[in-house]
């Protein structure tokens, strides 16, 4: 959770290292730190990134699952090149934002559940498939 110098408060995603109590910046020119969200053209080529643009002022919408990151390629013309965890290189406007660093809790998908009581606590029914 954030808390905005307005008073305002919102979630936001949390990048790996980031800290409580840690300023978080959003902007044009904001330094170039862990968490802080920059324009595509302004963040220096071979960095991480993640929770990226992929329209113009439409928010994050690739790369905000747990321990996911891409990396900044290329700055070519009016489009980055951002090279996914996939191994796909996408074609993004420089204008769309991202920001610095890896979402948080990679070490979610070497999580064991360990028992059927366990997805239970956590509200999971069990699921039984036909034979055909």
């Amino acid at each position: 959770m954030v808390h905005y110098a307005d008073g305002e408060k919102r979630y936001v995603l949390a990048t790996d290292g980031m800290k409580k109590g840690q300023e978080i910046v959003s902007g044009e020119s904001t330094p170039i730190v862990n968490g802080n969200r920059l324009l595509l053209q302004n963040i220096p080529v071979g960095s991480f990134i993640c929770n990226i643009e992929m329209k113009i002022a439409k928010g994050g919408q690739i790369v905000r699952s747990a321990g996911s990151r891409a990396t900044l390629m290329a700055l070519d013309g009016a489009m980055a090149q951002v090279k996914l965890s996939s191994g796909e290189v996408r074609l993004i406007s420089k204008e769309c934002y991202a920001t610095l660093g890896q979402v948080s809790n990679f070490e979610h998908s070497a999580e064991r559940i360990g028992k059927a009581g366990r997805a239970r606590w956590m509200n999971r029914r069990p699921a039984v498939r036909e034979a055909l």
